[in-house]
């Protein structure tokens, strides 16, 4: 029996070892689900990033517009939000893709001096590449000291390069609102 044991403990072994791993095959296998995955979401996703940057911008364009009628009701005088490149004065043009500035004008000449606070500024890097411009060519709003928008109806559109993203529209009663336009309606002529 000494002889069994000894020569059970001579044997080379017998089991097999097993080998963990990835082959290639699998690799490439796996490497080409991913490449086919991203070929197909990439776009959708480029689409999903491009419109959640228009309702950023929408939103925040809406927000300064309430915010100046809010502080013209409460000041009991003028307040304006027009474009502005420096966020210190006011800019001429329907261009508002430089950015934009709220102040309140108290001495109602649609121009801010020194002594007027500055309520909110916005610049270009905030607008995340969006072009901002009006439709009428009006190049500020003005609201007067009972909310009231001191002109006529009023259009600002975003666009994402030649794509109409989100329009924002103030009516004369001074309240404002973002409309998403549809898959089927046209360019706009201000985004080309």
């Amino acid at each position: 029996m000494q002889c069994l044991l000894q020569s059970e403990l001579l044997k080379p072994a017998t089991r097999r070892t097993q080998v963990r791993g990835v082959t290639l095959i699998e690799t490439v296998i796996v490497l080409a689900v991913i490449g086919i995955l991203t070929a197909v979401g990439l776009p959708s996703l480029h689409s999903t990033l491009s419109g959640s940057r228009a309702t950023t911008v929408a939103n925040r364009l809406l927000t300064d517009l309430s915010r100046a009628r809010s502080e013209a009701i409460m000041r009991r005088e003028v307040s304006v939000i027009c474009p502005s490149q420096d966020g210190q004065a006011c800019s001429i043009g329907a261009d508002w893709s430089e950015g934009w500035l709220v102040f309140a004008d108290a001495n109602g000449d649609n121009r801010r001096s020194g002594a007027e606070p500055v309520l909110s500024v916005v610049g270009a890097s905030d607008l995340g590449g969006m072009r901002v411009a009006t439709t009428s060519g009006r190049s500020l709003v003005r609201f007067r000291s009972d909310g009231r928008n001191g002109g006529s109806n009023l259009t600002l559109n975003l666009c994402d390069g030649e794509k109409l993203a989100r329009q924002v529209i103030v009516n004369v009663g001074g309240r404002s609102r973002i409309v998403k336009p549809d898959a089927t309606s046209q360019p706009s002529a201000s985004c080309q």
